[in-house]
């Protein structure tokens, strides 16, 4: 394979580009930083203006003209967040000052209850407009207080409905009360009985908090504002270095903001809800109903689980997302198109909030619409090995979804890139911030791993931060002005992880399933989040993507036994549980099983449509062409024939990904288990030969086939390519070290003696120099308690062979080795094995294996808390092997 090959000759493009934190630093720090993201192989940067104050200022221009020139020097490609604060939408405080019209407005409604019959009753309502006032101030209805919390709310309706029990109502009784807001008491003839009134206003107050003064995004005239005040004049400042050496801008976490948190689930949460001045005009045009209808609807917003209810909350939902998309994200990205630069980034995801108001902007693929790359990110310990089963303690107080954040986020992202033409194959996700010092290389390497196997193939690792040492602004920090000892080591994750986001990228993904997104489900009824049948698919090693319903019903083109999108072919579509879905949707569905699609509803099929005016007949038709499995039964319900990895068991943590190239196939498996190494025998969905490739030591090599397919060793956190290429098929140029037959017995080092010396760190002993009888732990020198940085291991030992390898059991947690005093290599994860032919000589060997830690143990910061702080140095044994190399062979 072309790539394959030129990938191992060192020509590989560029998939990095690592958050750099400008505090106004002096040009020889910002030159200083520059040239080490260069010199570890990372070939863009994006800057982060967050802790800069002085942005859009003259040093802020004097800054970027400076780096613009030093990055042109070196190599680098620029990219610029787009605000002065996070997350974006701030616009610098240009809303805020000069468009407050232009903020985030909400649609809030309040009540109070009374007993009829009373005529002719006097309510005040003046007060129903916002939320209580301080209670402290109760009573005394200050000026100022009235000003900012009502005075900017502005009445759209004042309704009544008979009250059924505490935030119940009888649906059908629903009135609206006529009521001219500048009366402030509402004249009414209440019915016998207890009733509700409620007052629905639109409001600028009542939001989340940390945006409060923000853009509305519904709104498209805001994100004009965003564009006039960040992008123009960094546009025209250094117009020609865009496109060129500035590619274009970043958005970090825009959202709705109505509340803060990811739980907001229309009709789950009591909130305000996106509103914008007009809204209800527009929304009643498209649902084709009179204005006066509408305000009694929007109510159904609020309260209850009826029919009508979970249809108006489909259609407010619906509406906004598109709102959020035409409005926010095309306009953005339509003004980076127009002039030749790219516009990327990624909104908030967290558990669940995709689909959702609150922190996400109500749905994924609409969200990211304009953006040029798909965009996701994982900070803040949001993945983890093993924490895959139930939400898990970490920074927030809400947990975070380990399902989610396993199963869901990568593929959503990576899908979203593989299947809209203008992502062009691109999925980028923002890694390894504020994991805490405690994060090393080999917890950034997993991580980056578990990307790479559901399809992410650019990165924006958080971050270089210049400002001094140490910050306690979300470590860990690469380089910290030459105090992080793993730095040194950042170039061999670097080019990993640019040799593997190659491969990925330029080709077309694998696997026939589609998985649909659960968006519209969710906005209507009860539902099943799409990450449940991909955690099965995922742990069955099968192949799928994510799709949304606006795919399948606007660019889907079907055939006979598949659908294609956007030149993807699918050939199956599971559909996690759902209450209710769109009628187009619906209609969708049945077409496509009508062209020989297979279509699997899981648990059971929708009762209703989304959108009301059920149609039997629909339904019946829906009903009669459907086929249901569940979550358990899946894999065996599927079809044979599609792309799958058949193991002689089951392998819950081996995760496969398949990609196309036009002179060949890749297959990637990824042990995603940290605590156990794997070994299994498989079969891939090709009948011709493979190749082997270790990305890490950028090395082919070969795999052990029998009758029953190929044997694969993993160790714990390893991901090993295999691949087709029919213009080196028999090429036997580069040897695999296989574990020979007729070996001598291994041998162990542990019972030797060893001089451990400490090297530079921090939390250094008063004796820099130990002596034992046998390999030591460390971790009982009380010392030691506090080190991070670097340790000198040595010993000495007869060789009877030529050819041997050493494997360090378990190690904290770079490990390079040098034999008689020549450098052998390094590993920053498992396995850590090495090869020492041509180092080892007959008799007497000297042996130095340095070993380096996070900062973790020293720092014992905050964030650190959440990562275990494994055992200093090396604490598992360390055998010498001799080992034998057989052309033969295909073992890895």
């Amino acid at each position: 394979m072309n790539r394959i090959e030129k990938t191992i000759n060192g020509e590989y493009d560029n998939h990095l580009m690592p958050f750099l934190w400008m505090h106004g630093e002096g040009k020889s720090v910002i030159r200083e930083y520059l040239e080490k993201i260069a010199g570890c192989g990372m070939k863009a940067v994006c800057l982060e203006s967050r802790p800069y104050e002085a942005f859009l200022e003259e040093p802020w221009w004097s800054d970027l003209e400076f780096i613009a020139e030093e990055c042109e020097q070196l190599g680098l490609e620029v990219w610029i967040l787009d605000d002065k604060h996070f997350p974006t939408g701030y616009a610098a405080g240009a809303i805020e000052k000069m468009y407050p019209h232009l903020r985030k407005m909400y649609l809030t409604v309040h009540s109070l209850d009374f007993v009829g019959p009373r005529k002719n009753a006097g309510i005040l309502l003046k007060w129903l407009k916002a939320d209580r006032p301080d209670i402290m101030s109760v009573g005394a209805e200050k000026a100022e207080l009235r000003e900012k919390v009502y005075g900017d709310a502005h009445i759209l309706g004042v309704l009544a409905a008979r009250k059924t029990g505490y935030q119940k109502i009888d649906e059908e009784s629903i009135v609206l009360l006529q009521y001219h807001e500048e009366e402030e008491i509402l004249k009414w003839d209440i019915p016998e009985g207890e009733w509700s009134i409620f007052v629905l206003s639109s409001t600028y107050q009542g939001g989340e908090a940390a945006t409060e003064g923000y853009l509305n995004p519904l709104q498209k005239e805001a994100a004009e504002v965003l564009i006039d005040t960040i992008y123009v004049p960094h546009y025209e400042r250094l117009k020609e270095k865009f496109g060129t050496v500035i590619k274009g801008f970043f958005s970090d976490e825009p959202r709705l903001g109505n509340v803060k948190g990811p739980d907001a689930s229309i009709g789950r949460c009591q909130m305000p809800l996106p509103w914008k001045a007009g809204l209800e005009r527009e929304l009643s045009v498209k649902l084709g109903i009179p204005e006066e209808e509408l305000l009694k609807l929007l109510l159904l917003l609020f309260l209850g689980d009826s029919v009508k209810a979970h249809e108006i909350r489909f259609q407010y939902m619906d509406f906004i997302s598109r709102l959020y998309a035409d409005n926010f994200s095309n306009v953005i990205g339509n003004w980076c198109t127009e002039r030749g630069i790219e516009y990327i980034g990624h909104v908030i995801e967290d558990n669940n909030a995709h689909a959702r108001l609150g922190y996400g902007a109500g749905h994924f693929f609409r969200a990211m619409e304009g953006q040029d790359m798909a965009g996701i990110d994982i900070v803040l310990h949001q993945l983890m090995p093993r924490q895959n089963h139930h939400i898990f303690k970490s920074f927030t107080s809400t947990g975070w979804d380990g399902e989610f954040f396993t199963y869901g986020l990568a593929r959503l992202g990576a899908s979203l890139g593989h299947l809209d033409p203008r992502k062009k194959g691109r999925t980028m996700c923002e890694v390894f911030g504020a994991y805490g010092w405690a994060e090393g290389l080999r917890l950034m390497k997993w991580i980056a791993d578990h990307m790479l196997a559901n399809g992410v193939n650019y990165f924006v690792p958080h971050a270089f931060n210049m400002n001094v040492f140490p910050d306690p602004d979300c470590p860990p920090h690469f380089y910290a002005q030459g105090n992080n000892p793993e730095f040194a080591s950042m170039d061999i994750l670097a080019e990993y992880i640019n040799r593997l986001g190659c491969l990925l990228s330029g080709g077309k993904h694998g696997g026939s399933i589609g998985v649909l997104y659960h968006a519209e489900a969710e906005w209507s009824g009860n539902y099943m989040l799409f990450q449940k049948p991909a955690r099965v698919l995922s742990e069955h090693q099968i192949e799928f993507d994510i799709v949304s319903a606006d795919m399948l019903i606007h660019d889907a083109v079907t055939s006979e036994n598949k659908y294609v999108i956007h030149e993807k072919e699918f050939r199956t579509l599971v559909i996690p549980y759902a209450q209710r879905l769109p009628r187009n949707l619906v209609e969708r569905l049945i077409t496509l099983n009508e062209n020989g699609v297979e279509i699997l509803f899981l648990d059971n099929i929708p009762e209703a449509l989304s959108d009301g005016n059920t149609n039997d007949n629909l339904m019946n038709r829906l009903c009669a062409v459907s086929k249901i499995s569940t979550l358990q039964g899946l894999p065996d319900d599927l079809d044979m024939n599609i792309d799958r990895l058949i193991t002689n068991g089951s392998f819950p943590y081996l995760r496969y990904y398949h990609y196309c190239h036009e002179d060949g196939d890749i297959f990637l498996l990824f042990n995603e288990d940290l605590y156990e190494e794997l070994e299994a025998v498989i079969k891939l969905p090709t009948d011709q030969p493979l190749i082997g490739y270790d990305p890490m030591e950028n090395k082919k090599c070969y795999l052990h086939k029998s009758q029953n397919g190929y044997t694969i060793n993993l160790a714990r956190g390893e991901l090993l390519i295999l691949y087709t290429d029919e213009m080196t098929r028999g090429n036997r140029k580069s040897e695999k070290m296989i574990s020979g037959t007729n070996r001598s017995e291994d041998i162990s080092l542990r019972n030797k003696p060893w001089r451990v010396e400490v090297g530079m760190g921090f939390g250094r002993s008063e004796q820099k120099v130990w002596e034992f009888d046998s390999l030591p732990e460390l971790d009982d020198i009380e010392q030691l308690n506090d080190f991070s940085g670097e340790l000198i291991y040595q010993t000495e030992f007869e060789a009877y062979s030529d050819r041997m390898i050493l494997e360090i059991e378990e190690v904290n947690e770079i490990a390079e080795v040098r034999l008689n005093g020549k450098y052998v290599g390094k590993r920053i994860a498992y396995p850590y094995n090495f090869d020492l032919s041509g180092y080892v000589k007959q008799g007497k060997n000297i042996l130095e294996i340095h070993v380096i830690n996070s900062l973790g143990r020293y720092m014992k910061d905050y964030l650190s808390q959440f990562i275990v702080i494994e055992r200093l140095g090396i604490t598992g044994d360390i055998v010498l092997r001799s080992v034998l190399y057989e052309d033969s062979a295909e073992l890895k």
